[in-house]
């Protein structure tokens, strides 16, 4: 490994460094990826114009400015300010830059390429100027890292968390790439998907910025190491990829007064949705004829609901069979004035449950998820019990009850929904983790060791998964037609909104690579507005579904 930090400039519209990337650099500092040893600062020629001038050239963007700064009000709270760059790197030259300019396009003068030049750096990082054109887009060795707080293969152009909510679309993505002359289609680097933020256009903007950190100091520790950079989220790209839509630009009068109309239909349409109705997790079922071997029944029709008591929930459903050729499944019950899963079994028959549930495992802190399995012919259990800050696998010698703390996965690591798979002699640990602007359900990350047990260690290409719509997971592995298959969340509109099944392509203690088989929805009965788990063991397949029922029954 190169252990001494990349030399990096950065490219500003003023000596000032956004609070995001901020964040991002400082991050870096920290890991002695990267130190700032210059920042070149846009300089724009002073032109003379009136109040009454601007607010003519600005006409036709008028609502939109306008309604922009009226949702700003309603924010919870401000963006975070800038920072001065000699605040951030004290020891950076700063080079002031008069761009040669185009219609759209900024070019480097010979002036300011030399001084950068005597700077010796491997990376610039453009955060200001227009379209780079000319001789800067190959003045350092790995090129210009330029983030599109967007995704780019949806939307180009800007401004950032705008166009996603006008238009209803359900994620907000971002991009980070190594420039070309063409906007917004470099050469990407990573990807990061999450949930838009439906009715507030600041809300969005923030949480798409609120990403980027994390995406930006892993980028640049990936070449700081000598790898291409490219994650996995971008890896599958295309050798050639299109785009055919308009470059998105300041929203005219004309476009902000549809996009409201349209937010107003989709306010009315989730109020009648709704209809003073609350909603609640449940769990339903299907018999099949013969085993499943861990494949469940495709036909989403055919499962019945068990009907939770009033006042409580019931999800993350995992069949298993005991050694008497029982059917158990095992449960998340959470009583909603308390506030704190606990997890619970219930023997199953032909007709549905065959006894009363019985209590299993309470902590102080919530339980869920209790992916029960079993390891030469002991039963273990890797619930997720991510507010303890750690993952425990539990062992009993008293199936189904008797669970006690066997073994630490990973300590100081809350894992979310943890899922264990052996494979090809390895096993692989996976999980969601929380970070800085990166929610439960954002990212898949993944540990593999030699034994079920541990030591556990990151996977090279942790994170795997980047995307909201398939980074959670959503029960166990299961093989089917001699292929590998990963049920995961599908996270957008909103948690739990259905379950994507992704089809594992390579897995190595390096590699990991999965594409998506078929997307599922809960379309197959009414008031149905999601389901987030998948499973299936012996006869029995099971999955939770979120519907709405009347208040008083449901979530508060």
């Amino acid at each position: 490994m190169n252990h001494a930090p990349l030399r990096a400039a950065l490219l500003l519209d003023d000596p000032a460094v956004p609070w995001w990337l901020a964040d991002g650099l400082a991050r870096c500092f920290e890991a002695g990826s990267l130190s700032v040893v210059g920042a070149c600062v846009r300089q724009d020629e002073a032109v003379a114009e009136g109040l009454w001038a601007r607010r003519w050239r600005a006409r036709a963007t008028l609502a939109g400015r306008l309604l922009l700064r009226l949702d700003a009000r309603r924010a919870t709270a401000p963006e975070p300010a800038d920072t001065p760059v000699r605040e951030l790197a004290p020891g950076c030259e700063l080079i002031e830059v008069a761009p040669i300019t185009g219609r759209f396009t900024d070019e480097f003068p010979p002036d300011a390429l030399d001084r950068l030049r005597a700077l010796q750096v491997d990376v610039l990082l453009r955060v200001g100027f227009r379209i780079l054109k000319g001789e800067i887009l190959t003045a350092a060795p790995k090129g210009i890292l330029s983030f599109h707080h967007g995704d780019n293969r949806v939307n180009r152009g800007g401004p950032t968390g705008v166009w996603e909510v006008l238009l209803g679309q359900e994620t907000s993505g971002l991009t980070l790439q190594v420039m070309t002359a063409e906007l917004d289609g470099g050469h990407v680097l990573a990807r990061s998907v999450g949930r838009t933020v439906a009715f507030s256009f600041a809300g969005n903007r923030r949480a798409i910025f609120a990403r980027s950190p994390a995406v930006f100091s892993r980028t640049v520790e990936r070449i700081w190491r000598g790898d291409s950079g490219v994650h996995g989220s971008a890896a599958a790209d295309p050798a050639w990829q299109g785009f055919d839509d308009a470059i998105l630009r300041f929203p005219t009068n004309a476009q902000v007064i549809a996009g409201v109309v349209q937010m107003v239909r989709r306010r009315i349409k989730a109020a009648r949705t709704f209809g003073g109705r609350t909603h609640q997790w449940a769990i339903a079922w299907c018999q099949q004829a013969g085993d499943t071997e861990g494949v469940p029944d495709p036909s989403l029709r055919r499962y019945r609901v068990w009907e939770p008591p009033a006042g409580r929930f019931r999800a993350d459903p995992f069949p298993v069979v005991g050694e008497d050729g029982t059917h158990w499944l095992f449960f998340e019950e959470l009583e909603y004035r308390v506030g704190k899963g606990y997890l619970r079994a219930v023997p199953w028959g032909a007709k549905g449950p065959a006894g009363e549930p019985i209590d299993i495992l309470e902590e102080p802190h919530h339980l869920s998820y209790p992916n029960v399995f079993q390891l030469d012919r002991e039963w273990f259990m890797l619930p997720e019990g991510a507010a303890s800050g750690h993952v425990d696998m539990y062992h009993t010698d008293a199936f189904p009850g008797g669970w006690r703390r066997a073994h630490r996965l990973l300590e100081n690591v809350p894992l979310i929904d943890p899922t264990l798979l052996e494979h090809d002699g390895h096993w692989y640990l996976f999980g969601n983790l929380t970070d800085a602007g990166i929610g439960p359900d954002d990212e898949l990350h993944l540990y593999v060791a030699d034994s079920p047990f541990g030591p556990f260690h990151p996977h090279p290409a942790s994170p795997i998964v980047t995307d909201v719509r398939s980074a959670r997971m959503a029960g166990r592995f299961f093989r089917a037609g001699g292929a590998l298959h990963r049920p995961a969340q599908i996270g957008a509109p909103r948690y739990g909104a259905g379950v994507t099944i992704q089809q594992v392509e390579m897995l190595t203690p390096d590699l990991y690579r999965e594409r998506q088989a078929q997307r599922l929805h809960p379309r197959w009965a009414p008031d149905l507005i999601g389901f987030h788990t998948l499973n299936a063991a012996g006869r029995l397949s099971t999955l939770d579904i979120r519907r709405l029922v009347p208040k008083g029954v449901g979530q508060p």
